[in-house]
């Protein structure tokens, strides 16, 4: 009987061991900070048309902000921004305010990993751009940490799946 009580248990231990284990797939919160001052650059025609951006305020919260910028080349030709930044998708718009007041350029856009974002626009006038604006944020970290895990038995080393885009992988799990 004993005999047969441990087998049992052996073989359940090894039932339990062999199965699959769904680990959560989570977003790793950030505060990004976006105050500050940065170039922005716009292209038409192979001609790059770089301005100055100033982020006054950022809500981290919303992720919208406001700000005010310049035409590099002519410091007098000035603009406000509104816009908002939410899961690294970015969405502006500018609003000139001094020479050719009222002209606005709308801005669609995205974070890319190496902090550059990047997107296309098209001004009141139907002018079409892209533009980049060079930043030191960072995607937040969106993967699973071993989204599909297989114990083992005899293995000692714990290994966790990694994944940026959150695809299953199968790994060693938790030991």
């Amino acid at each position: 009987m004993k005999k047969l009580f441990g087998m049992l248990l052996a073989a359940g231990f090894l039932l339990i061991n062999s199965l699959p284990v769904a680990a959560k797939v989570e977003r790793v919160g950030q505060e990004m900070e976006l105050e500050g001052e940065y170039e922005l650059v716009l292209t038409m025609d192979e001609i790059a048309y770089e301005h100055q951006l100033v982020i006054g305020s950022f809500d981290s919260e919303t992720g919208e902000f406001t700000g005010h910028g310049w035409y590099t080349v002519d410091p007098d030709v000035t603009w406000d921004v509104i816009g908002s930044l939410v899961d690294g998708m970015v969405g502006m718009t500018i609003v000139y305010t001094n020479i050719n007041p009222g002209y606005e350029v709308f801005f669609e856009g995205e974070l890319q990993e190496d902090g550059m974002i990047e997107g296309t626009a098209v001004s009141s006038a139907d002018q079409e751009f892209t533009w980049e604006l060079a930043t030191d944020l960072t995607l937040p970290f969106v993967g699973n940490h071993g989204q599909w895990m297989k114990m083992h038995v005899g293995v000692e080393k714990k290994t966790a799946a990694k994944s940026r885009i959150g695809m299953p992988i199968q790994s060693l799990g938790h030991l």
